[in-house]
């Protein structure tokens, strides 16, 4: 553990050290400059990357999926925002559908009574990721939203493949609601949330606790980078899907781990928007966040207006510079920061809309 600690705190010095460096030396150390619909690549991020080559980082799809995993979860603290401070930070297990939910609970300062609860689900593509990749994440969102925040360690493929990490994830919301007393919540403001995979887990969340016309549904639904067709059709994914954080073929790889052949991933049961508008009407608000450079960008700006279209309440901040995953680089890149003040900002509105309904 000291090692990996001392192995993180080198890499992200190196990273400070870049990024003060006269610009002829940073332009070295860079990847090629990008543009994409009238943005250009974040020079922090194009330096991350530059680096990240030069260092001959794998692709997570080129190893074995335990060590997957274990660099994922290294590297997504690495560059994530410093810990913020908190009241608590606490470990306990929600009930799952197989088995409990390893979840870790961030509590901020100044709570009194039944506060507002986010769920929050981390992304990785639903093979990698854990609470300890998402910690610095969650720990600032906890801190800036000013609510408390249940990560959740939902299972993963290939052990478990679909529907095994959607059912972790309404079971997580459901076990939160329902212990609200015993957990100092108000089940009436509880968001779910999530990046990636994670922001997928979060809208088919929110689908079905709508459909299975729950007593309590989500307050909002938070979606950061959501992937939300698994058909892989879209422009960016082919504009965007090499020599960024995310490529196309991590993502082939991540899917046929998580929705192996035989399942059709055009059905709306597996791919959010292939949902008719209809059966999305009556869903709760939501607050979308994208990245320019994310091959995942056209179909969370297609869900977002298909959920417009639908009735549903949509924020939608789009972060022309950024990539996929600037959550967890928010630490180094000045640009990512505000992503985590306007998703704050979103679930403050929500709760005080349902304190006030």
């Amino acid at each position: 553990m000291k090692a990996k600690a001392l192995r993180a705190a080198l890499q992200r010095s190196a990273v400070d050290v870049a990024r003060m460096a006269p610009r002829v030396l940073r332009e070295r150390l860079m990847c090629p400059a990008r543009t994409y619909d009238n943005a250009s690549l974040d020079e922090t991020a194009r330096l991350i990357i530059g680096m990240q080559s030069t260092a001959k980082i794998p692709a997570w799809s080129d190893l074995p999926i335990r060590s997957a995993r274990e660099l994922f979860t290294e590297s997504g603290s690495i560059l994530s925002p410093r810990s913020a401070p908190l009241e608590s930070v606490r470990d306990l297990a929600l009930d799952g559908p197989a088995g409990p939910l390893a979840t870790r609970v961030y509590r901020p300062f100044g709570l009194r009574g039944a506060s507002p609860a986010l769920v929050y689900f981390h992304g990785g593509g639903f093979v990698l990721g854990s609470i300890e990749s998402h910690d610095a994440v969650c720990q600032t969102l906890a801190a800036a939203a000013g609510c408390q925040v249940f990560s959740v360690d939902y299972r993963l493929a290939p052990e478990h493949p679909f529907p095994a990490a959607n059912e972790d994830a309404i079971a997580a919301f459901r076990a939160v609601v329902r212990r609200a007393d015993e957990l100092s919540v108000d089940p009436d403001r509880v968001a779910v949330g999530g990046d990636s995979a994670g922001g997928y887990l979060a809208a088919q969340t929110a689908i079905t606790a709508m459909r299975d016309g729950d007593a309590r549904r989500p307050a909002l639904q938070l979606l950061f980078y959501p992937a939300v067709d698994f058909t892989m059709q879209s422009a960016s994914i082919r504009a965007l899907g090499e020599g960024l954080f995310l490529e196309e073929r991590t993502m082939r790889w991540f899917l046929d781990h998580f929705a192996p052949a035989g399942l059709d991933r055009a059905s709306p049961a597996l791919s959010p928007l292939h949902n008719g508008v209809e059966s999305l009407s009556g869903l709760c608000a939501a607050h979308i966040q994208t990245a320019g450079f994310d091959p995942l960008r056209d179909e969370a700006f297609a869900y977002a207006d298909k959920l417009r279209a639908a009735g549903v309440s949509v924020e939608h901040e789009h972060y022309a510079t950024l990539l996929h995953g600037y959550l967890n680089i928010a630490g180094v890149v000045d640009a990512a920061v505000a992503s985590y003040f306007d998703a704050a900002a979103a679930l403050r509105r929500a709760f005080k809309a349902k304190s006030a309904s």
